[in-house]
């Protein structure tokens, strides 16, 4: 579970394994990221993740993108490899808690 406050800039880093717990070679993938209202809904957010080195992904979130109704939400990522194989590997919670600076 990842906990954000409304209006930070942040990165997400993110490992992408395999079956057998081995990072993935992402050579050529596109990597997918959306965030999606908890108790269901259309994705608030969808932005595509930077590979920063093999298997690790990085999304880069900022301060418009967590300005989000305080709330739980699931991130999803998708690998979509050059093979045309594509992946949902990633399915967690991400909870966005009201921040006191708001009002700032």
């Amino acid at each position: 579970m990842i906990t954000i406050y409304q209006g930070e800039a942040l990165p997400i880093q993110i490992e992408i394994r395999d079956d057998a717990g081995a990072l993935l070679d992402l050579t050529g993938a596109a990597v997918l990221w959306r965030m999606t209202p908890r108790i269901g809904g259309a994705y608030v957010l969808d932005i595509e993740a930077t590979i920063v080195s093999p298997g690790v992904v990085r999304v880069q979130l900022t301060t418009t993108d967590t300005n989000q109704k305080p709330d739980a939400y699931t991130q999803e990522v998708r690998v979509i490899l050059p093979t045309g194989l594509v992946r949902t590997v990633v399915d967690e919670t991400i909870t966005i808690k009201r921040s006191a600076f708001n009002d700032l």
